[in-house]
């Protein structure tokens, strides 16, 4: 737990989660903008521990404190049984990080050890049945995809209960009846709430079906780091007379192990081309992978001695794997510059943690511009599109957020992928996207040297945030001059296109002049009537067939 504290950060992702708990909370509903009805996270029971908690404090602190207690709770479930595996959890460099960011993946994977126990470590079927079915259903509320471990629960503790001679219907009766009880209520309620029963993230992050060479690439990332990790495969070799023995804790823990990763490592994680954060779709079975050497050295290695060296090797090898084999992975060969991303995969906790400027990172400057943009923007019915800046729009408490991956925009989700690009980042919108959903800023975006004039300044108190207009729109304008005066700086546009159109549109080539035509139509002759204004465009460009009018 004191890894998982010392490597303490937050993910820019949990700020989605929080803004879901602020709108419940506030009476808006389970939304992410009032009146819009989308199901953009994708681990409720998690959310649901936050907005329990929410009242009480800062839901960043919530969420660090919760995370380190499913880190803590993994180590306990392994700590009588399988102490080995406990110190490795301890030192291992992903599970630590991941014990905190905000998200859900530690208490996941504390919730698949403590199925693999129930399934494996029970002696009584039934009860062993009833209990994991009571863990299954929380393992899908904690996680979709945590449906992969349900199914390959259910399939050995039938094939167990034959073994055993216990009658396989009643098993199954035992199993099933707590997934119905739980997961058929929230079911019905996500169809009547929702309209969908699986969430808009799944849309969103599914690229138009399987990606297994990025999927098998993202693995071989991992391994590549954390090839201890690969001893959980070597010890698989003992499956055989594994599944001899149904009735030896030991042999049954290891073919549950080895059937929930296999499972979810091959049929989701490498099928959904893995993830775009660097080992987090990994670490939910990294436990089971170190359980299953730990069994294996224990039938394999008969020597005491032998044993109890392997035993103090391996965790120093986890502990140096961090530094001498991870982290070089995302250093460029000049080692001048981290750039921290692999073929997509993001060093995500680097990213967010490090610093930027001034002993600030990322989460600090969204957070500080957030707080500074909220009294500018409040009540001015203003949509903001974000782009991996959920703090941003989280301490912005802006009226409406269109998050351009499409988490919570049911329009970008749905979109068709021809080309695979990042994992889970693969349908961006577009400017005529979002201009067709309103949105009337992007903020904290560089310089437009092709659009100067769609450039806008909001000046917080010696912090200057820059921003991009999508749409001229004098009315959105005027109010916020009117509101904030001199601390806003944005061009007129027809004051901008008359300069255009005498000093700088007779000099330029058709082509870049056709291209800031389109440009301009979209951004504001497609919205505002100026017909002498069209006519000038119309006449710089004579014959074209695409000009404003």
């Amino acid at each position: 737990m004191a890894h998982g504290y010392v490597l303490r950060w937050m993910s820019d992702d949990a700020f989605i989660t929080f803004r879901y708990v602020d709108q419940w909370l506030s009476g808006h509903g389970l939304v992410y903008n009032p009146g819009e009805r989308v199901e953009g996270y994708t681990h409720p029971l998690w959310l649901l521990l936050i907005a329990g908690l929410r009242p009480f404090g800062d839901p960043t602190h919530i969420a660090m404190g919760l995370g380190l207690i499913g880190y803590a709770g993994s180590i306990a479930i392994l700590g009588l049984s399988f102490p080995l595996t406990a110190v490795i959890l301890a030192l291992h460099q992903e599970m630590a990080i991941w014990s905190t960011g905000g998200l859900e993946t530690s208490w996941f994977t504390c919730a698949i050890l403590l199925l693999t126990w129930t399934v494996a470590r029970t002696q009584d079927p039934r009860r062993s049945a009833l209990l994991s079915g009571l863990v299954s259903a929380a393992v899908v509320l904690a996680r979709p995809d945590g449906a992969i471990f349900v199914a390959a629960a259910g399939t050995l503790l039938l094939v167990w209960a034959r073994a055993r001679g216990s009658h396989p219907f009643r098993i199954a009766l035992l199993f099933g009846a707590p997934l119905v009880l739980v997961l058929g209520p929230y079911a019905i309620w996500k169809l009547t709430y929702y309209g969908d029963l699986l969430p808009n993230t799944y849309y969103a992050k599914s690229g138009g079906g399987a990606w297994w060479s990025q999927g098998f690439y993202y693995l071989w990332t991992y391994f590549q780091g954390h090839p201890t990790g690969l001893l959980g495969l070597g010890a698989w070799l003992l499956l055989p007379s594994a599944l001899r023995q149904p009735r030896d804790q030991d042999s049954r823990t290891l073919v549950a192990a080895a059937c929930f990763s296999v499972a979810y490592l091959l049929v989701f994680v490498a099928r959904v081309g893995g993830d775009f954060m660097y080992a987090r779709f990994v670490v939910p079975v990294v436990p089971l992978l170190y359980l299953s050497a730990e069994i294996g050295l224990r039938r394999w290695v008969l020597r005491p001695v032998v044993r109890r060296i392997a035993f103090a090797a391996i965790p120093i090898l986890v502990l140096l794997e961090g530094p001498v084999l991870r982290d070089p992975l995302f250093i460029d060969s000049t080692q001048a510059e981290e750039h921290r991303r692999l073929h997509g995969i993001e060093d995500e906790r680097w990213y967010w943690h490090h610093e930027i400027a001034n002993g600030e990172n990322r989460i600090d400057r969204y957070r500080k511009a957030g707080l500074g943009l909220r009294p500018m923007l409040e009540g001015l019915d203003v949509t903001v599109a974000i782009a991996g800046q959920a703090s941003l729009a989280y301490y912005g408490r802006f009226d409406r957020v269109v998050e351009e991956a499409g988490l919570t925009e049911p329009s970008i989700a749905h979109r068709t992928v021809h080309e695979r690009t990042r994992p889970g980042h693969e349908k961006e919108a577009t400017l005529d996207q979002l201009r067709d959903l309103e949105v009337d800023l992007r903020l904290l975006h560089g310089e437009l040297r092709d659009e100067p004039y769609r450039m806008i300044w909001f000046d917080l108190g010696g912090y200057r945030v820059s921003g991009e207009l999508l749409t001229y729109d004098p009315g959105f304008l005027a109010r916020l001059f009117e509101r904030n005066g001199e601390r806003i700086q944005a061009m007129s546009f027809p004051d901008y296109f008359d300069y255009w159109a005498q000093e700088i549109a007779p000099v330029l080539p058709r082509a870049e002049l056709q291209k800031s035509a389109e440009r301009m139509d979209a951004y504001y002759f497609r919205r505002n009537d100026d017909p002498s204004r069209q006519a000038t465009l119309r006449a710089l460009l004579p014959g074209a067939s695409d000009v404003p009018r």
